[in-house]
């Protein structure tokens, strides 16, 4: 298997598990995915509007960064120690704070299950036709800029994208469940 079809399988499989949770999520109501938990934090819909926004903001510092810097460095051993500690980091249990850019008044305080899905998807869209028409020379370059961990490549992005949502998807799921079932 080539790059580019390492990197879209990879994507393909990111999309499948984001949607399959959004259609686990239909059998919440609105009011239950909106509802704030008891001991704060986000509601489930807030949950996942910090990842959309963070898709989004992705997406377009790649695409403009891309435009003032042509020829990025090449992924190297740094890059991945860099990655794999960030994988690390998002699957300890301690709750850390989210820069203001990705949360606070970035996340709106209501919102629909059927809007978020829909923008959402259309982020992830946007993300695949980006990485589908992305020339050869730059499949193995580090252009994505995490503020944590520092530039990676394409395999590591995905893959921060992907334990990045399996941390809030659970997040979600407790603040939807708390409301159902409150204590």
């Amino acid at each position: 298997m080539n790059k580019r079809d390492q990197i879209l399988d990879k994507w393909r499989r990111y999309e499948e598990q984001v949607d399959d949770f959004l259609v686990f999520l239909e059998q919440f109501s609105d009011e239950d995915l909106n509802s704030v938990p008891a001991n704060g934090g986000w509601s489930a819909l807030q949950a996942l509007h910090h990842l959309m926004v963070i898709e989004d903001l992705g997406l377009k510092y790649t695409q403009k960064k891309l435009q003032h810097e042509p020829n990025p460095e090449n992924i190297g051993l740094s890059h991945r120690l860099r990655s794999a500690m960030l994988q690390i980091y998002l699957r300890l249990p301690f709750a850390f704070k989210a820069p203001p850019l990705v949360s606070g008044d970035a996340l709106p305080e209501r919102s629909t299950l059927a809007e978020t899905a829909v923008r959402w998807r259309q982020i992830r869209s946007a993300w695949r036709h980006f990485l589908e028409q992305l020339p050869e020379e730059l499949l193995g370059k580090a252009v994505f800029k995490h503020p944590r961990a520092g530039r990676m490549g394409w395999l590591d992005l995905i893959a921060f994208y992907m334990t990045h949502f399996e941390r809030h998807s659970k997040q979600a799921l407790r603040a939807a469940n708390q409301s159902q079932n409150p204590t």
